[in-house]
C-alpha cells in the first residue's frame, strides 16, 4: 500500500511539473468535432402497411414493428432506401433489438423492387431459407434461434448477375 500511495503521488508531481514545462501547443484542448455522416440506408415502409411500423432514430435507421396485422399468417414487409446493382457486393449488420412477444417470428433478407420477386428470406426461428416461391429449406447445422440482442450478419454478391 505504501509503494501504491508513492507511485501515485510521483505521478502526481510528474503531472504538475510537466503542466509547467510543456509550452501552451502541447496541452490538450477540447476534441475537435469530427463529420459525421449519415447512413446509406434508412427504413421506408410501404404506404399500404405504415401503420404497421414505427420508423425512429436520427436517420431513420430503427424500425419498429407496432402493431399485428390482421391475418396471422402473413409476414409484413418493411423495405428500405438500399438498393442494390448488378456487380456489386454489399454486406451490413442488423442487430435485433427486440421482438413482439406474442408474434416473434421475423423472416429478413432481400427481394425485389416493390417487395417482388426474386426473394432470398431466413427466419429468425429456425433460421431456414427459402428463394422465391420454393418451400423452405433446413439450415444444413440443424434450427438455431435468432433472439434478442442477436447480430446477423448479410452479405449479397451481385457479381455474377447479368
Amino acid at each position: 500500500l505504501k509503494q501504491l500511495v508513492s507511485v501515485v503521488s510521483q505521478l502526481h508531481e510528474l503531472q504538475q511539473s510537466a503542466s509547467e514545462v510543456l509550452p501552451d501547443v502541447l496541452r490538450i484542448g477540447p476534441e475537435r468535432p469530427r463529420p459525421s455522416c449519415k447512413p446509406p440506408f434508412c427504413w421506408q415502409p410501404s404506404q399500404e402497411y405504415a401503420s404497421e411500423f414505427e420508423v425512429s432514430g436520427d436517420n431513420a435507421e430503427v424500425v419498429s414493428k407496432v402493431r399485428d396485422f390482421e391475418d396471422q399468417g402473413w409476414v409484413i414487409p418493411v423495405g428500405g432506401s438500399l438498393r442494390l446493382t448488378k456487380g456489386g457486393v454489399y454486406r451490413w449488420t442488423i442487430c435485433i433489438e427486440r421482438k413482439c412477444p406474442t408474434r416473434p417470428q421475423l423472416q429478413l433478407g432481400v427481394h425485389g423492387l416493390s417487395h417482388g420477386q426474386p426473394w432470398r428470406l431466413f427466419t429468425t426461428s429456425r433460421c431456414s431459407w427459402s428463394r422465391d416461391d420454393e418451400p423452405w429449406q433446413d439450415r444444413p447445422g440443424g434450427d438455431r434461434l435468432i433472439d434478442e440482442g442477436s447480430f446477423v450478419h448479410m452479405e449479397v454478391d451481385l457479381r455474377g448477375v447479368k
